[in-house]
């Protein structure tokens, strides 16, 4: 609904995996088992939220909810509200 707002914690970089460094290879995530961690960089959650007609009031580092142990890794926290109906 317009003028409502919600508040989202995403990962926003993660290196030092092999599956980065492998580009993403669709083939990996096939013939390895277990999780595979992906990222969005902040410049783009703004950019997806701005084309479902979002604003996005405030982000802010929030590393100390999500942690990956022995990775290098960044998260935020996005408040957003619905600023129009889409389309």
């Amino acid at each position: 609904a317009i003028g409502g707002a919600a508040y989202i914690q995403t990962l926003t970089f993660y290196t030092d995996a092999p599956y980065i460094a492998a580009r993403c290879d669709p083939n990996r995530a096939t013939l390895e088992p277990g999780m595979h961690l992906h990222y969005l960089p902040l410049d783009e959650i703004k950019r997806h939220l701005q084309l479902r007609s979002c604003s996005v009031l405030t982000h802010q580092l929030c590393d100390h909810f999500v942690s990956i142990p022995f990775r290098n890794s960044t998260s935020h926290c996005v408040v957003f509200v619905k600023t129009a109906i889409d389309g």
